[in-house]
């Protein structure tokens, strides 16, 4: 049987829709918030206090907004006792928490009403303190020094995208995924959590990405509390297998093989946010401490990345500072490392913060703008039309059809996969064939053969974003695919291998970078399905890799090593450099220590190769 409260239904349009701007939801009328401490004679006396048998003499929403909210605590012990109303014959609520007299009587939805509001209303108060924040008195804004901008501009911008924005929303456009109010609090002088600093991090990949800049590989605030939790537990010999190290092996393992650079910001201390850029091209760790001037280089960071290096590089790592406005608070710190990571990076166009907690304001109003408007364009995107397809003599249908055959020839994938395809291109732009043929690889999830790219999709829901940098995503995509494939997992490699003796080798798969045609040197149809099913069949069987001779690569690094004739038979299926050191060591090779300069030399000519490659520069 169910109780009073149960069968209550608060009325439509009580409470502001989910799908509500944040403007519409701090006009909405509520209640006042109740008061921080609930006063001890309402909570012990008796519950059926509160409620009358007589019907309710009032129950419309303006006359109920002025009524101030009870403390959560009286509410729950209204609701308890609603459990019984219907055989006391109770049919209101009194209204007896306020601290003057009110006559009125309240409908029993009041109740549920009342915990909607409770539950809303953190949520609320946190865009009250954006709103208020953006909106202080624009006259003093203005009276600031004379070489710095005027914050006012940004300030309404900010607001007014606040405003448009969805108060239930979760933010689009980036890997790190939070509700909008959780956000909202870059308008505040309040320290910024890991969430805060991980879209900082992501927005200026954005900007590096747009602007051309290639070898730049961002990591999240995440990477560098797996680092320590590493370093802590190094006595134990778990970071080369344990799962839980999985996110810094992979970071080290690419860098090794890319020599690109690597930004991010750590936490130290459980309090402080310090930048960080690391460049194995030269050797280099840069740092910034926004607190120290005459420490720029914190030892709980030094002592963790230098001992994450060690596990990945051979070479030393120095470190150098950079620079970065100082704070004078407890707060800024956040916003004062990724505006050095911006500076270091971009240089005259994104100039340091001046030392004042008013420029500290307007640059945190800047990026909640940056990352409101990729919100609202991921968002908007969504609901835009494909573009017609012009300049084509081909019927709709038709060209689609082409373009399917294209793909599925390119790929060398089943036909049975048609469908799939045809419906990614009825949804997609008229790109180019290797766009498409890639994004079928990479692209969203409901397509991707291989698995989605988060950036690859990013760029492709923006509206503004051209098709060559989602051209040169999808090619850096799919040359770290093939360079992960190889290092990460040696049965595939192994695999790859043997097919390569039947039909041609899946490892031709990097000349895609190149041109199209050179894509019909993948192996035949069947062999290459089977290859490929093999590869990612989790429950498959491990193959057994049969004792082949070493490659091209492998002779030439065993050459440089001392001798090639001591592994002629012998399975090669690691030839990177960090392992080449144990490797030679237990073979007895003697002199390998003076010849591993010549094959890190060779590794990095080829890193170049790939790099001017991937930016078209051959």
């Amino acid at each position: 049987m169910s109780t009073l409260l149960s069968s209550a239904r608060i009325p439509k349009g009580y409470l502001p829709p989910l799908d509500c701007s944040v403007a519409t939801l701090l006009k909405f009328p509520v209640p006042a918030p109740a008061a921080a401490v609930c006063p001890s004679d309402l909570l012990q006396t008796d519950p059926l206090t509160f409620f009358s048998p007589d019907e309710a003499t009032c129950s419309d929403l303006e006359t109920i907004a002025t009524i101030v909210l009870p403390h959560k605590d009286l509410v729950a012990l209204l609701a308890a006792t609603a459990s019984d109303l219907r055989a006391q014959s109770m049919r209101s609520v009194r209204v007896l928490h306020t601290a003057g007299e009110r006559p009125e009587t309240l409908p029993i939805w009041i109740i549920k009403y009342w915990q909607e509001v409770a539950t809303l209303m953190p949520i609320r108060s946190k865009f009250v303190d954006a709103e208020t924040f953006l909106l202080k008195d624009a006259i003093s804004r203005l009276k600031l020094h004379n070489e710095m901008p005027n914050g006012v501009p940004v300030m309404r911008e900010a607001v007014d995208l606040l405003y448009e924005a969805g108060w239930n929303d979760v933010v689009k456009g980036f890997d790190e995924k939070s509700q909008l109010y959780e956000v909202a609090s870059f308008a505040s002088r309040k320290w910024l959590s890991s969430a805060h600093i991980n879209y900082m991090l992501e927005l200026l990949k954005i900007k590096l990405h747009r602007a051309g800049r290639v070898g730049i590989v961002m990591a999240s605030s995440h990477l560098f509390v797996k680092i320590v939790q590493a370093y802590e537990a190094r006595e134990g010999g778990q970071y080369k297998s344990s799962q839980n190290f999985r996110l810094p092996r992979k970071y080290g393992e690419l860098l090794a093989m890319s020599n690109d650079d690597l930004f991010s910001i750590a936490n130290v201390e459980a309090t402080h946010w310090l930048p960080f850029v690391i460049s194995p091209i030269t050797s280099l760790v840069r740092t910034a401490n926004s607190l120290s001037m005459k420490k720029p280089i914190h030892p709980q960071l030094r002592e963790a990345l230098e001992w994450w290096l060690q596990q990945h590089f051979p070479q030393h790592f120095n470190w150098k500072p950079m620079q970065i406005t100082y704070q004078d608070n407890d707060y800024a710190c956040g916003t004062l490392a990724d505006n050095c990571l911006d500076h270091y990076y971009c240089g005259d166009e994104s100039p340091l913060t001046f030392h004042s907690l008013l420029s500290i304001d307007i640059a945190r109003a800047r990026t909640l703008v940056q990352l409101l408007r990729q919100h609202r364009t991921i968002q908007h995107a969504k609901t835009l039309e494909a573009p017609a397809l012009h300049g084509s003599m081909q019927e709709p249908d038709e060209r689609a059809t082409y373009t399917e055959k294209v793909i599925t020839t390119t790929l060398r994938i089943s036909p049975d996969t048609g469908p799939e395809t045809r419906q990614m291109l009825q949804e997609l732009p008229p790109y180019s064939e290797e766009t498409l043929s890639l994004l079928r690889l990479y692209g969203p999830r409901k397509y991707a053969l291989v698995g989605e790219d988060p950036e690859a999709v990013s760029i492709l829901n923006n509206q503004y974003a051209a098709e060559d940098q989602l051209l040169r995503r999808l090619r850096l995509v799919h040359a770290l695919h093939t360079i992960d494939s190889m290092e990460n997992h040696r049965d595939v490699k192994s695999l790859s291998a043997s097919i390569a003796k039947v039909g041609g080798s899946l490892g031709s798969s990097i000349s895609f970078l190149m041109s199209m045609h050179r894509m019909q040197r993948f192996t035949h149809p069947s062999l290459r399905l089977e290859a490929f099913r093999a590869a990612h069949d989790v429950a498959a069987p491990k193959y057994k890799p049969h004792p082949l001779g070493p490659s091209d690569l492998d002779r030439l690094t065993l050459v440089a090593a001392g001798s090639w004739k001591t592994m002629h038979f012998v399975p090669v299926l690691d030839t990177s450099i960090q392992r080449l050191n144990a490797s030679l060591t237990t073979m007895n090779v003697d002199g390998w220590a003076e010849q591993i300069r010549s094959i890190e030399l060779a590794q990095r000519k080829a890193n170049d190769l790939k790099s001017d490659l991937l930016a078209g520069r051959v």
